[in-house]
């Protein structure tokens, strides 16, 4: 089949890149040809990028620059830009199935047009769900009739928290099944031949992935720094040597650091997908849930900092962990595997 994978793009978080390509990875596995139709988020910052010419060397816009260099380099046959929905409904021709997701892109904040959030420019029996995020725990009573009206026009659904399936079950009265972030879909193996060697890093060192961090965040960390002589690479600090990798080269510092300190979910994900020892420092209420139920997945909630002894930062026994992962990974592979069946039974009906 011909499947389209809709999803929100941000060339600054490393986090939503690797979801997107290990989203188009995994189908392709299945025998897919695959293009992602990607959509701006409404974010400020996604109007940064026409200033790369008139600014090409700050920091942030060589960041974005070299993301969407790598965009185009690793994912089939990207299509940049926000699509409206007519020019969606004329595309839709050409496939026969859409998956939205995974990210935050059911975040109403971020939702730049709900007919596209909700597939609703497509037939519903050819709409799939795959990992998406509300972002937030519970809806506001203005969002829910339009999301009612929006995920009761997807055939399959799923979610990546367990908050988010509450919502679907509270709006639609379905349950939906909580699926693995697409980047946990990805073996050890194929993160680790698909990241690319960064030059010049510490011998050894703490790689901090933090988005909005607090003082007490850089204190902690400063303090294992110390004890245990490492180096500090904050991958968001904007002045930081290693501030403008891309999204490969992430994926090798979080491999080769000795811990990694982060508040992200993908922070999160990627440590465990590459089996490597971290510390979470759990975010404001409005987006933990999806950390939450990643940690009690992998049985690691006790990774938190504020109750991790110095003596277990570097001990993570990730046998146990690998189990509980790739029964999880199993379960959300039959899910896109059975929806797509169903989906080429309705396309061959029609």
């Amino acid at each position: 089949m011909k499947v389209a994978i809709v999803t929100i793009y941000d060339f600054f978080n490393h986090g939503n890149r690797l979801q997107n390509y290990a989203l188009e990875q995994t189908i392709i596995k299945m025998g897919h040809e695959v293009t992602t139709l990607a959509v701006s988020p409404k974010k400020i910052y996604s109007l940064v990028m026409p200033l790369a010419n008139i600014v090409p060397f700050v920091p942030v816009v060589e960041r974005m620059k070299n993301s969407k260099k790598h965009t185009k380099k690793f994912l089939h046959n990207v299509k940049i830009g926000c699509f409206s929905t007519k020019k969606l409904e004329r595309k839709a021709k050409n496939f026969d199935a859409f998956v939205v997701g995974s990210d935050q892109v059911w975040n109403p904040k971020y939702m730049a047009n709900k007919k596209i959030s909700f597939l609703e420019f497509a037939e519903k029996e050819k709409c799939v769900a795959y990992a998406p995020s509300f972002g937030v725990e519970k809806l506001i009573e203005k969002f829910e009739d339009t999301f009612k009206n929006g995920l009761n026009h997807i055939s399959h659904l799923s979610v990546r928290e367990n908050e988010g399936a509450k919502i679907i079950e509270n709006l639609c009265g379905e349950q939906a099944p909580v699926v693995l972030d697409p980047t946990m879909l990805l073996t050890k193996e194929e993160w680790e031949k698909f990241a690319q060697p960064v030059k010049n890093k510490p011998e050894k060192y703490v790689l901090t992935y933090f988005l909005a961090p607090k003082k007490e965040y850089k204190q902690k960390v400063e303090e294992i720094a110390q004890k245990f002589g490492l180096k500090v690479v904050n991958i968001n600090k904007s002045f930081d040597k290693f501030f403008k990798t891309n999204p490969s080269e992430f994926v090798d510092l979080i491999s080769s650091a000795e811990l990694v300190c982060t508040n992200s979910f993908h922070g999160h994900a990627m440590s465990i997908a590459l089996e490597k020892p971290f510390v979470s420092f759990m975010p404001f209420k409005s987006t933990k849930s999806r950390i939450a139920t990643l940690l009690k997945m992998t049985g690691l909630e006790d990774r938190n900092f504020k109750t991790l002894e110095d003596e277990n930062l570097f001990k993570l026994d990730f046998s146990a962990v690998k189990e509980k992962v790739s029964a999880e990974r199993e379960k959300s592979l039959k899910f896109l595997t059975d929806a797509f069946a169903q989906v080429e039974k309705e396309v061959a009906h029609d």
